[in-house]
């Protein structure tokens, strides 16, 4: 594949992502009376079930702190309750009441509506050829998420810099 179409392809998904970002907050979340990312809070836990607050700010790709504001908001508003964690008395667990529940399918089922209308013109075969795609392309990142971190495979690592002799001293020959 030609470099030119790797570049296209990170220039469509910056614009999606922009995009999808708009259309949450335009669309979604915003007639819930939720922002965004409190919003996705809320789906994750609905979708996944109970779970920590670390482990919510890492399937969001967020900071814990950050987590932990969303679920304030979400608690005070009785979409999200804390309880004692079963297998450790001193941890709390993060789960969706039933109105959390429940707003979170209404949010799904919009999304789910805006991607049908958009996908309407389309062909079946071409709307099954792009979750095809994404589905790989998801698998992908998911792979290399959990790579560990490091260089890109063909750029050598940068060796640090020499470090000059303190005034006095003489280097120590490696």
């Amino acid at each position: 594949m030609a470099e030119d179409v790797y570049e296209s392809i990170v220039d469509h998904l910056r614009c999606l992502v922009r995009l999808s970002r708009t259309v949450a907050h335009r669309h979604v979340a915003v007639y819930e009376g939720l922002s965004v990312g409190v919003a996705g809070a809320l789906g994750v836990l609905a979708r996944e079930g109970a779970m920590r607050l670390t482990t919510l700010a890492e399937r969001q790709a967020i900071d814990t702190s950050v987590a932990s504001r969303q679920v304030a908001e979400l608690v005070a508003i009785g979409l999200v309750e804390r309880v004692p964690d079963p297998d450790d008395a001193r941890a709390q667990l993060l789960v969706s009441t039933s109105d959390g529940a429940a707003m979170a399918e209404r949010i799904r089922c919009r999304q789910v509506e805006i991607v049908a209308d958009v996908l309407r013109p389309w062909t079946r075969d071409d709307a099954i050829a792009l979750e095809a795609g994404l589905a790989r392309l998801k698998a992908g990142l998911r792979e290399l998420v959990n790579r560990p971190a490091g260089p890109a495979p063909e750029q050598p690592p940068e060796q640090p810099p020499e470090r000059a002799p303190e005034p006095g001293r003489q280097p120590t020959p490696t």
